[in-house]
Order: C-alpha cells, then sequence, then structure tokens
C-alpha cells in the first residue's frame, strides 16, 4: 500500500517519538518530516526478522497474519481477532504512556510502527484497512512455496450437496445459555439440548472460538457472554458475525482440531502440536479449487501425503506425538500411520470445522455419506481475504407471537432479535436435523419474573415483541401478563405421579411408615395421593421394605425424566 517513509509522515512528532522509543532512534532536534525520514531509515536498517524474533506470541501472531495476507487485511477482521487500538491524542498519549502497556496484540504492534492503518474506496464502498508497510513486508521471507496439492473430481453420483450457517445460530444460542446462567460451563447435554446440531465437538468448537473473539469471559466457575463484545457481534450483519468465529479459530490454540478427530486419542506425555498450520493449508488449498466442481474427498489425504506430507510435523516427528487409535487402542508412531493421523485429520477438518463454518459444501452419497466436498462462495472469498462476502441482505424476518403465549423466532431472524426474545421466555427444546429450523419460546410466570429482576419493564418487552412481530399482539397475551403482573401465578402445571390404594387403612398404614412418608405429597383423593415423578422409584423400594408390593403401569416402567429435564427452559430455581 505505501511504504514506511509515507506511513510515518501520516502522524505527528509525539507519535513517532514513541516509535522511536522503541527502536532506540534519536529524533532530538528533528521537524516532524525530518523525524519520520529518520525513523524509517533506523527501522530499515536492522535486521527485523531477528528484532521482532522474540515478540509475545500473540502480537507474533498478528505480525504473521499480515504478512501471510501480503501485507493488508480489512481492519474489522483483523481487530476482532487481535484487539482494537485506543484513540489518543498528543497530551493523553504523553500523560498515560499506552505503549508502556498496550491493551491489545494490535496496539502494540501500532506503537511500534508495524501496524499502519488506510482507507480504501472498494466496490463495497470505503472500507478501512491495516497494513504492514511495502518495504518492510519485503523483509520478510514468504511462506515457504509448495507444491499445491492437486485433488481429483470425483466421478462419483452426488445424491445431495448438504451446507449450513448455522454455527453463528448456535453461537447466539450459547452467548444466550450462559447468559441466563453462567455456571452452564458443565452442563453440556442441557447446552446441546437447544443447539441446531447436536455435536459435542462442535459446541466445543464454538465454545473455544467464542472465548477467543472476546464473546465470552471466564471467571472462576462462571463463563458468562462479554457485555460489550458480545453486544456488538449480536448487532454485526451475518457475514461480520461468521468472520469473527472463523477469524477466532483460525488462530486458536484453545481449541485443538487433532484432539477432536473421532478416531484418536491423544496422550497427554509433554508434546505439543501447533493446531494453525494444518487450517492454513486447507485454505490455500481451497482457494484454488473451482466451487463449481465436486472434489472426492478422499483425494484430500492423497494430495497432501503426496506433495506436504509434513504440513503439520515441519521437523518430522513422527515418533514423538502420542496417539492411539481411538478403537484398537494402539500406538500410532511413526510416518507409517500417516493416513490414520494427518489423513484423519484432514477428512476432519474438510467435514468438520470447515462443514461448520459454511468454508464447504458436503457431497453425500444416496446412503448419506459424505464423499465429496466444494468451496462455497464464501468459503472462496475468506481463503482470499480472510472475510465473508457481503450480499445484499434480505428483508428483516418478524417473529411471530401467537395466542398461547409461545414466540416463534425464525432462523433468518438476525440475532440479535432472538437473544433479546430469549431473555424474556422460557425455551423449548430444538430438534435436530432441521436444517432451517424455527426456534421457539414461551412467556411464562418464571420467564417474567426474570425478566422482570434483571431490570427489563414489561410493558417495554410487549412492546418489542409488538414491534418485531410486527402486529399488535394477542389480546389473550396481553391478558395473560397483566394478569400475572396484577396477581402473579394464578394456575400452576407439574408433572407428578399418582398413588392410589384400596382402602383408607392401607393409606393409614403408608402415613405411619416412616420410611414411606416423606416421599407422599399432596392429598388428591380419598384414596389418591400425588407424589414427585422423581421419587417414586425410591417410593417403590419403601413401600417394599413396609410389606406392601406396588403395582406399576406398563407406561410407568421406564425410568422417569430428571426433573430439570422434564420442563421446558432451563430450571433456575
Amino acid at each position: 500500500m505505501h511504504d514506511l517513509k509515507r506511513s510515518l509522515r501520516q502522524h505527528d512528532l509525539a507519535f513517532l517519538r514513541v516509535i522511536a522509543e522503541n527502536w532506540g532512534a534519536d529524533l532530538v532536534g528533528l521537524s516532524q518530516r525530518e523525524a519520520a525520514e529518520h525513523l524509517a531509515n533506523a527501522v530499515l536498517a536492522t535486521d527485523l526478522p531477528a528484532e521482532v524474533a522474540d515478540l509475545p506470541p500473540d502480537e507474533h501472531a498478528g505480525l504473521r497474519s499480515l504478512i501471510d495476507a501480503d501485507g493488508r487485511m480489512l481492519a474489522g477482521p483483523f481487530f476482532r481477532q487481535f484487539g482494537s487500538i485506543r484513540p489518543t491524542g498528543p497530551g493523553r498519549l504523553e500523560r498515560e504512556r499506552p505503549w508502556a502497556h498496550p491493551s491489545s496484540p494490535a496496539e502494540a504492534l501500532w506503537y511500534r510502527g508495524l501496524l499502519f492503518r488506510a482507507f480504501e474506496q472498494t466496490e463495497l464502498g470505503t472500507q478501512e484497512f491495516v497494513y504492514l508497510p511495502d518495504d518492510v513486508r519485503d523483509m520478510f521471507p514468504a511462506r515457504a512455496a509448495t507444491v499445491r496439492p492437486e485433488l481429483s473430481p470425483t466421478g462419483r453420483k452426488i445424491a445431495r450437496g448438504v451446507s449450513t450457517t448455522g454455527l453463528t445460530d448456535d453461537c447466539c444460542t450459547l452467548l444466550a445459555c450462559l447468559h441466563r446462567n453462567p455456571f452452564l460451563s458443565a452442563a453440556e447435554d442441557q447446552i446441546l439440548r437447544y443447539m441446531r446440531y447436536k455435536d459435542r465437538a462442535r459446541l466445543g468448537m464454538i465454545w473455544a472460538i467464542a472465548l477467543d473473539a472476546g464473546l465470552l469471559e471466564a471467571n472462576g466457575d462462571m463463563v458468562r457472554p462479554h457485555p460489550q463484545a458480545a453486544s456488538e457481534w449480536l448487532s454485526s450483519s451475518y457475514p461480520e458475525q461468521a468472520s469473527a468465529l472463523a477469524l477466532a479459530w483460525l488462530g486458536s490454540t484453545r481449541w485443538n482440531d487433532l484432539r477432536s478427530v473421532p478416531s484418536l486419542r491423544l496422550e497427554p506425555t509433554g508434546w505439543q502440536n501447533d493446531p494453525c498450520p494444518p487450517r492454513q493449508l486447507l485454505l490455500d488449498i481451497l482457494s484454488g479449487l473451482d466451487p463449481a466442481t465436486w472434489w472426492e474427498l478422499d483425494s484430500l489425504p492423497a494430495a497432501v501425503k503426496a506433495t506436504i506430507p509434513d504440513f503439520q510435523r515441519t521437523s518430522g516427528e513422527y515418533d514423538s506425538w502420542y496417539l492411539r487409535d481411538a478403537g484398537t487402542d494402539e500406538y500410532l508412531l511413526g510416518f507409517q500411520h500417516w493416513d490414520r493421523v494427518e489423513g484423519a485429520l484432514l477428512r476432519f477438518l474438510a467435514t468438520g470445522p470447515f462443514y461448520w463454518l459454511g468454508l464447504v459444501e458436503l457431497g453425500e452419497d444416496a446412503d448419506g455419506v459424505a464423499v465429496a466436498f466444494r468451496p462455497t462462495a464464501a468459503g472462496s472469498a475468506f481463503a482470499e481475504v480472510r472475510s465473508f462476502p457481503f450480499p445484499p441482505g434480505p428483508a428483516q424476518v418478524r417473529i411471530g407471537v401467537h395466542a398461547d403465549a409461545t414466540i416463534v423466532v425464525s432462523a433468518a431472524t438476525d440475532r440479535l432479535t432472538r437473544f433479546q426474545v430469549a431473555r424474556l421466555t422460557d425455551w423449548e427444546p430444538l430438534a435436530a436435523g432441521s436444517a432451517a429450523p424455527s426456534y421457539r419460546y414461551r412467556l411464562t410466570p418464571r420467564s417474567l419474573s426474570r425478566a422482570r429482576q434483571a431490570g427489563i419493564s414489561l410493558s417495554r418487552a410487549l412492546a418489542f415483541l409488538a414491534s418485531k412481530s410486527g402486529h399488535p399482539l394477542p389480546e389473550s397475551v396481553t391478558a395473560a401478563v397483566a394478569s400475572w403482573k396484577s396477581q402473579g401465578a394464578q394456575v400452576r402445571l407439574r408433572q407428578v405421579t399418582l398413588l392410589q390404594v384400596r382402602t383408607v387403612a392401607v393409606l393409614d398404614q403408608l402415613r405411619a411408615a416412616s420410611q414411606v412418608r416423606p416421599l407422599l405429597g399432596e392429598t388428591i383423593g380419598p384414596l389418591t395421593i400425588a407424589v414427585r415423578t422423581a421419587d417414586w422409584p425410591r417410593l417403590v423400594s419403601a413401600l417394599a421394605e413396609s410389606g406392601l408390593l406396588c403395582e406399576l403401569e406398563e407406561d410407568d416402567l421406564a425410568v422417569p425424566l430428571d426433573p430439570t429435564e422434564a420442563s421446558p427452559g432451563f430450571a433456575y430455581d
């Protein structure tokens, strides 16, 4: 874009002195223009690759990302991945000395003079970029040139192609779950009930990259949405949301794809792998594929093995990584197991993270088995410019508020609206396998009470729902909310088991038995008592110990539901 001298000339003398302090250059007595020229010469006279070799890992990752992108990236995606730069004027710069304690890797590179900003006119309008000056970029060796693996077009008949954009939807769901209960970090099964895809590895990846993207913050056992970052992400467009997640995954070491390959089990014996190079390799391959052609999935590991076999073990350390076959427990040491390790990882990347992120479409045979893949439009764009394309946005999809107090939110509705609806309601579990689901919520006394405790005005909540639906709310909904507001919950529906006895004498015997009495609930009739569903297995045993065998109806022979699973939504009370 620009060379270092021209880039430095855009800044005032106070800022140039900060950069000079980092490089040990003396600018005393120089004008702004002279200082820019002197500082540029001083920086370019150093062995720059050696000078930056000891940068902290996060700063080095930011610099490497710029180098690999040929010195230029869109500012938004870069700042989402490596943090922002706080605005400062000369006075604040002198008072606060932010370069001494940078708030992000991007800010640290900014004060080292290794990162600059510029606006450019593109076909999408004026956009901000961050860049590395051309003469600085030229001092760093490019990624070693390699022979591009050549994949084979598939000769099989593709029964159907499957693609997804659901990762952003499930990330929104995770944010809403943790907003409701920040102690849900171990409740994986409960969270999966509300996800579009019931895949544990996929949920693990969403969790990790949400932390890496700054959307979540952890504090001890609590994990909750970061107020500002999560709000900004939810308010942004789908391409911006998807780009932020894809960039976080691309640079994430918190999430390790190799550890989630189903056929592998990694032993923690001190060795470590870098999960980033395999992702970059597959992105490079993706950038060269025709998106109109289905490519044979099995040809991916075969082509890589023939050209770049050491893509994740650059030093050839095939005997020091302790991995086992998850099925046979066999150690997979040595290059002879390349197909079972590297090959399995490449297949997992293509059918797992790349598919989940919407970068590839999978081609299935008649049996529903993925046998081929091809880049999506988003995948091709991301491979080239690290950003999802910005197609014209669809018209806002309205929510549906029904007379029975249920609220239906389409997956096409913006995620901020769905997050806000989720704050006001209890949730119904989401059925698996639906490509474009609708999320179903319900207004309940518990959800209204929770909203009021969070400081949400009920009148404001109803106005929000009416606005997002595009219609006045059903009279039954406004009447029910008004009734609850003035009189509280007037009806309660709960799941119980009925205990029936033949005579009053038997009932008296049960009430007298110390091991039975605590398990009995309300009296329903002269010979009938309600029992909590969760208590009836203990009650059956207690009755037998009291000398009475209990006759069970056939439908009751199944294991009862956990009480937290029996009611819609999360149990917080």
